[in-house]
C-alpha cells in the first residue's frame, strides 16, 4: 500500500512540473509592439508644435498608459541620442512631447524600454518641420 502512495505522488508531482512550467513559459512572452512617429502642428500660433509617438500591438491595438521617450539623433564624436522627453500613451496609444526646433530637419527615435506585457520597441524617423516654427538659437551675444 505504501509502494501506491509513492507512486501517486512521485506521478503527481511530474504532472505539475511539467504543466507549471511549458505554458507558463509560453503565456510570458510579451507582446509584439511597433512604434511610429509624428509630427503635430499646433492649432494655433500660440502653441508648441509636438512630436508623437504611437505604439501599438502588432495586431493595431493602441498601448496605453506607457512610457514612451523621444530623442534626436545628434552627431557628437559619433551618434548620440538627446532626450527631447517622455510621456504616457493615452487611450489611442499617443505619447505628445512639445518641442522648439532650431533647424528644420531632425533625425528623431522613439524607445518604449517594454513593460513585461509588451516588448520593447524602437523607431526612427526624419522630420522635417516648417519654416514658421524654427526659432533660431539667442544667447548673451546676439542671434546665431
Amino acid at each position: 500500500m505504501n509502494v501506491g502512495r509513492v507512486t501517486t505522488t512521485t506521478t503527481l508531482a511530474v504532472l505539475l512540473s511539467l504543466f507549471a512550467s511549458a505554458p507558463a513559459a509560453a503565456q510570458d512572452a510579451p507582446t509584439p509592439t511597433q512604434l511610429s512617429i509624428g509630427l503635430e502642428v499646433p492649432p494655433s500660433a500660440d502653441l508648441a508644435y509636438r512630436l508623437r509617438a504611437t505604439i501599438t500591438t502588432d495586431a493595431g491595438a493602441p498601448v496605453t498608459g506607457v512610457t514612451v521617450s523621444l530623442y534626436a539623433a545628434v552627431e557628437l564624436l559619433g551618434e548620440r541620442a538627446a532626450l527631447l522627453g517622455s510621456a504616457v500613451t493615452d487611450a489611442t496609444g499617443t505619447a505628445r512631447v512639445p518641442v522648439t526646433p532650431r533647424r528644420a530637419e531632425y533625425l528623431i527615435v522613439a524607445r518604449f524600454a517594454g513593460d513585461g506585457t509588451h516588448a520593447a520597441g524602437t523607431a526612427r524617423q526624419a522630420v522635417t518641420f516648417p519654416a514658421d516654427a524654427i526659432e533660431p538659437f539667442v544667447h548673451a551675444h546676439g542671434l546665431h
